[in-house]
Order: structure tokens, then sequence, then C-alpha cells
């Protein structure tokens, strides 16, 4: 099975940073959310760019601050 990876254009703070930093080629593992917000309030997606031993690669995007996300050829 090939996994499908994407392209993801992202603004920190659920959207209103006017910074906006670009990833490509992630791959999505699921979703993940709190007690306080709910079960489901963005993806954790593997980020091979970031290159974090502590963090192995993986990180949480909120839905909020997805600009765009395109698949990656």
């Amino acid at each position: 099975m090939r996994n499908v990876t994407f392209n993801l254009k992202y603004s920190k703070n659920n959207g209103y940073s006017p910074e906006i930093n670009s990833y490509s080629g992630i791959t999505l593992l699921g979703s993940y959310g709190s007690e306080k917000e709910g079960p489901n309030i963005g993806y954790l997606a593997y980020v091979p760019e970031e290159g974090n031993p502590l963090s192995g690669g993986v990180r949480k995007f909120s839905y909020n601050g997805i600009k765009t996300l395109e698949s990656a050829r």
C-alpha cells in the first residue's frame, strides 16, 4: 500500500498568526483532541523536514490554522 502524502500551509495560533508556514510531504497519522475542546480538534501528522529528535517529526495541526491541504505528487 502506498502512503499518501500532502503539502500543507499552516498559520499558528488557530489561524490568527500572520506568518504562514509551508510543509511538504507530510503524512496524516490521525486526529488529536483535548478534554477542554473535544476529541477531534486537529490533525496529527508526520513531518519529515522537522528533524526534531524529541518529537520524532510528529506535529499537531489545528483545523483552524490550516490554510491549504493538497495531495503531494
